[in-house]
């Protein structure tokens, strides 16, 4: 008879056990995806960047109240008209590159600036290049490839239909070059490794030697500079002189006058000469500072 029992109150004691394990379970929170290495790394430059440029505003904002102290202005209403021309006041400098001479303006204009991406409500990028690490510039090389084909297609088209025209020519480049890779750097907020410069190159010297590339000129010539001695942007440094002719000796004369400082000077180069400098009834080698040449 109790061997008889003996099922009944084994299967009793599973159905407690299972009714108690399941009146004591309580819904646990789910547990967050795990968040991958570059996402980690953009969260930690984010709030880097965000530390510094709060530091860097406090910091701006303090040299101004110093500055309109100095100055007896009013740092409420002190604009940044006023601030460079207290600079100006205070550091005056006889560098002749402007980008040389000291400065102070707000940090988000002379900082560089931090691309922001935004994300869905799991937590993941939603541009598509984010994992890459450099977004913007593979969203370039990406841009390239497009404007390839749009110039490939619209030479076919033109071609095939037996137009000619200007459009049909590859871009002119002569006098220009390709910018640095440390500009392209500042252009696109991004560190450009030198493997990476050269595969941008090679796409956009390919783009540039297709038919019809005169067609996304503006396009490329975002990426050009003049070839230029100096940091202005003209053609081979300075201007070229206007070549004019002597009535008196019928030689071609040339004659640029400029000025440093307070000082004003007038040269003029004729041809046929006899190779020798005048300065004010000097010769070069009396001035032996360089600068001075």
């Amino acid at each position: 008879m109790f061997r008889s029992l003996l099922p009944s109150v084994r299967a009793a004691r599973l159905l407690s056990t299972e009714s108690v394990a399941s009146s004591s379970y309580t819904p646990e929170e789910k547990p967050l995806k795990k968040v991958g290495r570059a996402l980690e790394t953009y969260i930690k430059l984010s709030k880097e960047h965000v530390s510094m440029m709060a530091r860097e505003r406090a910091d701006f904002e303090l040299g101004k109240r110093h500055l309109a102290n100095m100055m007896n202005l009013d740092p409420y209403t002190m604009t940044q008209d006023d601030i460079d021309r207290a600079i100006k006041y205070l550091f005056p400098s006889g560098l002749f590159d402007p980008n040389a001479r000291p400065v102070m303006r707000p940090p988000d204009e002379i900082l560089p600036k931090f691309h922001r991406f935004s994300f869905d409500e799991e937590g993941r990028p939603k541009e598509s290049r984010f994992f890459t690490l450099h977004p913007t510039f593979y969203k370039l090389l990406s841009d390239v490839g497009i404007k390839t084909r749009t110039v490939t297609s619209f030479y076919n088209d033109h071609f095939l239909s037996g137009k000619k025209g200007a459009e049909l020519e590859s871009i002119n480049t002569s006098g220009t070059q390709w910018i640095s890779r440390e500009k392209l750097e500042k252009k696109l907020d991004e560190k450009v490794s030198e493997e990476m410069y050269a595969h941008l190159l090679m796409a956009l010297d390919y783009l540039v030697n297709l038919p019809s590339s005169s067609v996304e000129e503006k396009f490329i010539m975002q990426y050009r500079e003049p070839l230029a001695a100096s940091t202005k942007s003209k053609l081979f440094g300075p201007t070229i002189p206007d070549v004019t002719i002597c009535p008196e000796t019928q030689r071609r004369v040339a004659t640029v006058s400029t000025h440093c400082k307070d000082t004003k000077v007038t040269v003029e180069v004729s041809d046929a000469g006899t190779g020798a400098f005048n300065i004010d009834g000097l010769g070069l080698h009396d001035f032996r500072h360089l600068v001075a040449r």
